[in-house]
């Protein structure tokens, strides 16, 4: 289904590619629609990142009858400097001019979102966020919510209430929801905890705060798969059974 749906996307880019172009091209890369379009460019890598990290284990296990696993580490190394990247471009879109370039005028137009993005680092430091991309993230992500607060509080103070409406504002809120997403994913990973720890039956091991205690393993083996389970008591208290599972056969027979 999925390669069905690919052929005909290509089939229909091929035969309707034309309509897609646009009239003018694009004057510089430090105008608007040169930053949209790399930022779009940047946005197809992303989700062909993540697309190819989901697919490409199926692809492997229908060919080769083999499972593998496209782990953290892959996608953490390829989507976070693309995020971070497009971070940067949203917040500099905006203050651009359209069809000329913007440089003269960055520095300018950028100075407040700036600030706000050195406070959003400073709040993140003291709360105790750690990191260098989950950091620059914060920092990012203040930096673009100035630039599309910027462009709003511009528009309303001349439109009034019309200024949340039309494309161009509400690509601005789109933006700010957009920044909301990515330093959540940032918090989320910067105030997480984690370390490998040796368990041993019988004997406790203290760590951020708690104290775990491996209580027993259990094995378990049938026709389908093999299993193994822990179970850890958490301060002294419930018992937790995390557990990895292999399946050697796989089918309905």
């Amino acid at each position: 289904m999925f390669a069905v749906v690919v052929a005909l996307s290509l089939v229909l880019i091929f035969m309707r590619g034309d309509q897609l172009r646009a009239d003018g091209q694009v004057e510089s890369v430090f105008s608007r629609e040169g930053a949209f379009l790399v930022n779009n460019v940047l946005f197809a890598v992303f989700a062909f990142v993540v697309l190819l990290g989901t697919v490409f284990p199926l692809i492997v296990e229908a060919l080769q009858n083999r499972q593998i696993v496209v782990g953290e580490p892959f996608f953490d190394q390829l989507t976070i400097p693309i995020g971070l990247t497009m971070l940067f471009i949203m917040a500099v879109a905006p203050v651009l001019p359209w069809r000329k370039d913007g440089r003269n005028t960055m520095s300018q137009r950028l100075l407040a979102p700036a600030v706000l993005g050195v406070m959003c680092l400073a709040a993140a430091l003291l709360a105790g966020a750690g990191g260098i991309e989950p950091l620059l993230a914060f920092a990012l992500g203040g930096f673009a919510a100035g630039s599309a607060l910027r462009h709003l509080y511009r528009a309303i103070r001349v439109q009034r209430l019309r200024g949340f409406v039309g494309r161009a504002n509400g690509g601005m809120i789109v933006h700010l929801g957009v920044i909301l997403i990515c330093v959540a994913l940032a918090a989320s990973n910067s105030f997480t905890r984690s370390q490998e720890i040796d368990l041993v039956v019988g004997r406790e091991v203290s760590f951020a705060g708690h104290t775990f205690e491996l209580v027993d393993v259990i094995e378990q083996r049938d026709s389908r798969s093999q299993s193994v389970r822990a179970l850890v008591s958490l301060d002294g208290g419930q018992a937790y059974a995390p557990s990895i599972t292999k399946f050697t056969r796989i089918g309905m027979n």
